[in-house]
């Protein structure tokens, strides 16, 4: 699953923001979470609209008390999220873009996703570069560890959760929890100005997904499918998979049929009819 999202201006001098969802994976929960954070931004604007909509016969203007609203709401996202403003210019990209994924401490252990993530930047096609703009967000300090062993840019976000450093299932209490948190980041990034597009740490990049993504739409979704097209493949998600151990065995079978055909000559790659590996042990997790 990936989402996009960039801030933007309105013209009158009021602040919004729009996200826009570039689905690589499976498009219900995707929709789901965009659904879900817009109603809690919907619920943000109501609050705001109560000083813009209220009486100006008091002490203070309409604008001066939503000015005072901002300014506290500011400092609870600071408490909340420390150093992030700090660390996202030394992250972003020239425009201003930023890509963010996420990982527990049994996603970043060694020989776990994040290495198979890391290396699919390095093995893809012209993208090595994008991860020195990519902010991994550790969600316990067993993370943390892992990440800063490996990665520049690694940043904490505290979740309360008694379980989110083992792997969580689909919609279970501490899933979603997480979903809030990552859901709340996106939201803080938005804020502070950047562009950013989220990605789930199984999935392995392969080309770059920025030239299919376009500038002017407010909300972009993909629900293309790969019919095993190496030449133009782009992403490769192991979702529609349970079980961190078959994620990542079934993820290490495409990094190695991604270095066979890589390491082919431009017109031998189209003449050798290479296919993937059968994601057997994932495939066997959804029986």
């Amino acid at each position: 699953m990936g989402m996009v999202g960039s801030p933007r201006k309105q013209t009158g001098g009021g602040g919004g923001s729009h996200s826009a969802s570039f689905l690589l994976g499976a498009l219900l929960p995707t929709l789901l979470l965009f659904r879900l954070a817009s109603d809690r931004v919907g619920e943000r604007l109501a609050s705001i609209s109560t000083y813009t909509l209220g009486n100006n016969n008091g002490s203070s203007s309409a604008h001066e008390q939503m000015m005072t609203h901002d300014a506290n709401l500011t400092d609870t996202e600071e408490r909340v999220f420390p150093g992030l403003a700090e660390l996202l210019p030394r992250v972003a990209t020239d425009d201003g873009t930023v890509i963010i994924t996420s990982v527990n401490e049994a996603w970043s252990r060694p020989g776990s996703l994040l290495d198979l993530f890391r290396a699919g930047f390095n093995s893809g096609e012209g993208i090595a570069h994008l991860l020195n703009h990519t902010l991994i967000v550790a969600v316990d300090p067993g993370a943390l560890a892992h990440c800063e062993a490996v990665h520049p840019h690694c940043y904490l976000l505290e979740v309360t959760s008694a379980n989110v450093s083992s792997a969580n299932r689909f919609m279970t209490r501490s899933y979603l929890e997480l979903v809030w948190a990552k859901l709340e980041l996106q939201q803080r990034v938005l804020q502070l100005g950047y562009s950013y597009l989220f990605t789930d740490v199984d999935i392995m990049w392969l080309r770059n997904p920025f030239r299919h993504i376009s500038l002017y739409a407010d909300m972009a979704v993909s629900t293309d499918r790969l019919h095993g097209e190496m030449d133009r493949v782009c992403t490769m998600h192991a979702n529609c998979c349970i079980g961190l151990e078959n994620k990542v065995h079934d993820l290490t079978n495409m990094a190695a049929d991604w270095k066979n055909y890589t390491s082919l000559a431009p017109p031998e790659r189209r003449d050798s009819g290479r296919t993937w590996t059968a994601p057997a042990q994932c495939e066997e997790s959804m029986s």
